[in-house]
């Protein structure tokens, strides 16, 4: 039974509290990280088949914010501001009619938090601001309504900048009824947009989903740093862990087959001794 013992523990590798605990840190590392690179592959692919779409996932897409132009200044910081009547009125332009609805946003106590009335309904919404990551959704140019926060590829840049501001009037042409642009303007903005959004510039709907402050660790994990910090240190930690668990188990290893060897070599020597024992005992019986 001693030597069944000894050999079951030479077999079974040893599992140490501190093993057990980055054994945990490893998994969950996998699981943040695996799907944070299969996203990424996908995004990358998605943007270099198609250049002039915003790459999505099942219909939505993660946005990085970069301006505060959706972002106004609390009460505090300047109560003139409020209430903000985002109502446009501007319905000049030749051949096109602007349907519009009276829009007023309102501050709340919440600093994050805003009322946004649009025609007799009040919701209220988060603010987005620089360094949130902000989730859209492709929709159909019929679908938005003036109220929807929305995200488009700006005629100001060339269609190469994807901006998100308030929509704020629809546009039609007069001869034939269809939807043609919108009119849009950011919350934090005195005026509207300039330019206006022809509708095959739409990229999506804002759902109302944004992550505080994640879009700046995005855009860090994108960086040749963050790439090194977040990506490369784990898996290198993990390798290293992995090397010095295995030589620990080694060393045990060797310990105890050591050990087993030492006793199986007493056992011979006791074996031996007990045979010549017994060969002296038979031949003293033999001269007797």
């Amino acid at each position: 039974m001693k030597e069944k013992q000894q050999t079951d523990n030479v077999n079974k590798e040893p599992a140490s509290t501190g093993h057990k605990v980055l054994t945990v840190v490893g998994i969950v590392l996998c699981v943040i990280l695996v799907p944070i690179l299969i996203v990424n592959v996908i995004m990358i692919i998605k943007g270099l088949v198609n250049k002039d779409e915003v790459p999505t996932i099942g219909g939505y897409a993660p946005l990085i914010v970069l301006t505060d132009s959706m972002n106004p200044p609390t009460e505090a910081e300047f109560s003139p501001m409020y209430p903000i009547d985002m109502t446009f009125t501007d319905k000049t332009k030749d051949g096109i009619r602007a349907e519009t609805t009276n829009i007023t946003i309102n501050r709340t106590d919440k600093l994050r938090i805003l009322e946004v009335t649009i025609g007799s309904e009040t919701n209220k919404t988060k603010k987005i601001q620089s360094g949130d990551l902000i989730i859209i959704k492709s929709a159909k140019p019929a679908d938005i309504k003036v109220g929807d926060v929305i995200s488009f590829f700006d005629p100001e840049s060339g269609g190469t900048a994807v901006v998100t501001h308030r929509v704020i009037a629809l546009e039609y042409n007069e001869k034939t009824g269809e939807l043609v642009s919108f009119r849009t303007r950011g919350d934090a903005n005195n005026t509207a947009d300039l330019t206006s959004v022809p509708v095959d510039k739409l990229v999506g709907r804002w759902t109302g989903k944004t992550l505080d402050g994640i879009g700046s660790v995005a855009m860090f994990l994108q960086s040749t740093p963050g790439l090194i910090l977040c990506i490369a240190v784990p898996i290198v930690l993990l390798v290293g862990y992995e090397i010095l668990r295995r030589r620990k188990y080694d060393s045990t290893k060797k310990k105890d087959t050591d050990a087993l060897l030492k006793e199986l070599e007493e056992l011979r020597k006791l074996k031996e001794q007990k045979e010549a024992l017994e060969q002296q005992s038979a031949d003293e019986d033999k001269t007797e």
